[in-house]
């Protein structure tokens, strides 16, 4: 359980960093697609809650299945996680979340719950039930 734990944790750090993108300077509107008449960029919506717990049910089932593809698309490069009491880089991440000594046989996520952390972030929270 001690291991789920930190998978989960790490899930959660990875899941905000992949979620936010590099902050767009915007004139305070927040619309999919809509051009900043300063800068000329787009700047593109905030996640919503259904996005970011389809990431992480995407990252569960990824690491129920061993998907090493998943996790080196999905993880940043300079992603930081901990598991087992050690620091994670992407590399050794993707090593321990495909490892063949876990094994996964179901699991089941619940009370999703998102917080805004300002325009481009979010924390999630969630109860997770492993059976594995």
């Amino acid at each position: 359980m001690k291991r789920t734990g930190l998978f989960v944790i790490s899930l959660a750090a990875a899941t905000l960093l992949a979620a936010c993108g590099a902050p767009v300077s915007n004139t305070g509107t927040n619309i999919s697609n809509a051009s900043n008449a300063n800068t000329g960029k787009t700047v593109a919506a905030a996640p919503t809650k259904e996005a970011l717990m389809t990431l992480e049910r995407s990252a569960y089932e990824a690491w129920k299945t061993k998907d090493a593809k998943f996790w080196d698309t999905f993880l940043a490069a300079n992603f930081v996680g901990f598991g087992q009491g050690v620091k994670l880089d992407k590399a050794s991440a993707t090593k321990q979340y495909t490892g063949a000594d876990c094994e996964i046989k179901s699991y089941t996520l619940s009370d999703e719950q998102m917080k805004p952390l300002g325009n481009d972030a979010a924390l999630i929270t969630y109860k997770t039930t492993i059976d594995g």
